[in-house]
């Protein structure tokens, strides 16, 4: 197979249709040497961590002082100036020793899977205004729990696949992944959320469809 599975349903067309949020800076590409970091990209990657981790600031808020709200700030600060410049497990490594090293249990479990699920945040955060329009507001523990959810039962499309029986097949894991997302989520969304969640998917199976020819490698 010439795709992975790992991201459930809109990751994909957020992806495709570039609204996945703001772009990072591209200090390191494809390998090449890392240029030198200028002031400029500081005060850049300043402004992106207080965006990128708004969320997670205000859940934190109440948890940790003043000043290791400046602490953590600066400690993802560094994690975004490494980007490019180390390897993936250098800063899962990093990250998880500086957090450590500062907070107790609870703040890095709280940090670490905000990190884990921003893909899925990006789309909750979509279905949530959704959601308020129609007086369906979730609180922020059901928030949590559905990115959790989309996170953990991703079927994200890498790759054209090499044929029509492979792009079923990949459509039979989004269904399953689906299901598991609907039933987990009915555990705490109401049925009027769940018919909304399952309108996106369908508009995700729908575009995937019209899109085929061009994803089936010919």
């Amino acid at each position: 197979m010439e795709y992975k599975s790992c991201s459930f349903g809109l990751l994909l067309i957020c992806s495709m249709a570039c609204c996945a949020g703001i772009p990072t800076v591209a200090i390191a590409e494809g390998g090449s040497a890392a240029r030198a970091v200028n002031e400029a990209d500081i005060l850049y990657l300043k402004h992106y961590v207080q965006r990128k981790y708004a969320p997670l600031f205000g859940m934190l808020r109440k948890d940790i002082s003043g000043n290791q709200m400046m602490q953590l700030r600066d400690i993802l600060l560094k994690r975004e100036v490494n980007k490019g410049r180390v390897s993936i497990n250098e800063s899962q490594s990093f990250l998880l020793n500086e957090l450590s090293a500062t907070f107790g249990k609870e703040i890095v479990k709280s940090v670490t899977d905000y990190i884990e699920t921003l893909p899925a945040r990006r789309i909750v955060g979509e279905l949530n205004q959704i959601f308020i329009y129609y007086d369906l507001g979730m609180s922020l523990e059901e928030i949590n729990r559905l990115c959790r959810l989309l996170q953990d039962n991703t079927v994200e499309l890498r790759t054209k696949m090499p044929n029509d029986s492979d792009f079923e097949h990949y459509l039979i894991e989004k269904k399953t992944a689906s299901d598991v997302v609907r039933h987990g989520a009915s555990k705490f969304l109401s049925p009027d959320q769940i018919a909304i969640l399952m309108e996106d998917f369908e508009l995700q199976m729908a575009f995937l469809r019209a899109n085929r020819s061009s994803i089936i490698r010919r």
